[in-house]
């Protein structure tokens, strides 16, 4: 019953990598122990199903189990999840439960690979459960139900002195999924070899915006690459020469997002990164920071500022984001140079400064 559970796991994933296989740019061939650690896992599952429907021949044990694993599935990854989006990184002891939410701080999820030590560990659990199972199924006395769990709390405990403290210390980034592929000619855009074949719809718009930075402003940024290394506001300096960008893919792997509107992205705060702690930040504070971001980006491209940067470009902004924009373009037309290439210094070196004090002045809009 084993062979053939983890037989149609083996050919569920060969049907979904015979979809998905076409369309990808990047197969590690060390992806295969995370599948080889999955099939694994359907072994202890069977056969600790075995074990529980042998102990308590009831009709209902089946719709039980089943609620019960379904429920499993679905609550601890949300669980995990909102831990990391408040901020937290759950334990690394998560990664016992059968189903669990990959690491979402630090870094992209699809830039992660599970290190070996946490491969292994996971084997050893596994092994630890499916050895248990097994004992307890063909257990022939109560003894023996009772010494065929040692197995599983010996498995348990070497897990959880092996397994790193928090779950995002057992991925690493894939070296090979963030390998960059870039244009042949200058000026330089680069993407992740994960979404080469955006690389493509990417260049328009980031040379667009290169150009618009080097007419505008001075020592403007020479390249654009794409950003792998977080999901959430880095507060560090960055590179002044390259303007980093994040954008979304397609199930084909090209952009999602129209040309004008990665245009925006990659202009806004005058081609920088976000540099604000949203987590220690008022939501006032926040507000400010972005208002000042999309009225940079607004002065670099000459158009009134949107509503929404990441959203719908056809409605107007706010008030204070079209005062403040009004402000900055009512100044002398060095001073509102002036004012945006000081907007991207303090980015750059994230020194915490008011960007909108510093484009239109103490008292600006609030």
């Amino acid at each position: 019953m084993a062979l053939a559970v983890v037989m149609g796991y083996v050919g569920m994933f060969a049907v979904g990598a015979g979809y998905v296989g076409p369309l990808a740019s990047y197969f590690p061939i060390g992806s295969m122990w995370i599948v080889a650690v999955g099939a694994l896992s359907m072994v202890p599952a069977v056969w600790l199903g075995l074990a529980i429907g042998s102990r308590l021949p009831s009709a209902l044990t089946p719709p039980v189990l089943a609620i019960a694993g379904v429920a499993a599935l679905l609550v601890a990854p949300e669980m995990l999840f909102h831990a990391s989006q408040s901020g937290g990184d759950p334990p690394g002891t998560t990664l016992l439960l059968p189903s669990v939410a990959a690491a979402r701080t630090g870094t992209m999820t699809e830039f992660l690979t599970a290190t070996a030590r946490t491969h292994l560990t996971q084997v050893l659990w596994l092994a630890a459960l499916a050895t248990t199972g097994l004992a307890c199924f063909t257990a022939a006395s109560r003894r023996a139900v009772v010494a065929a769990f040692l197995p599983a709390v010996l498995g348990a405990a070497l897990a959880v002195l092996l397994l790193p403290g928090r779950l995002s210390a057992a991925y690493v980034l894939d070296q090979g999924a963030i390998a960059p592929v870039c244009t042949a000619d200058a000026p330089k855009v680069c993407v992740t070899r994960t979404h080469a074949a955006a690389l493509d719809d990417l260049r328009g718009p980031a040379r667009q915006a290169l150009a618009v930075l080097s007419a505008k402003l001075p020592t403007a940024p020479t390249s654009v690459a794409e950003d792998y290394g977080s999901t959430h506001l880095d507060v560090q300096p960055q590179r002044a020469h390259t303007v980093l960008v994040t954008f979304r893919v397609t199930d084909a792997g090209r952009t999602a997002d129209p040309p004008h509107e990665i245009l925006w992205d990659l202009l806004a705060g005058a081609g920088t990164r976000p540099c604000v702690d949203v987590n220690q930040a008022q939501l006032e504070q926040l507000a400010r920071h972005f208002r000042a971001r999309l009225v940079a980006a607004a002065w670099l491209i000459g158009q009134p500022p949107p509503a929404d940067p990441d959203g719908n470009k056809d409605r107007p902004a706010d008030h204070e984001t079209l005062q403040a924009w009004e402000t900055l373009r009512g100044l002398p037309a060095t001073e509102q140079r002036a004012r945006v290439a000081a907007l991207r210094r303090s980015e750059l070196a994230c020194d915490g400064r008011d960007l909108l004090d510093i484009l239109v002045g103490q008292g600006g809009p609030r």
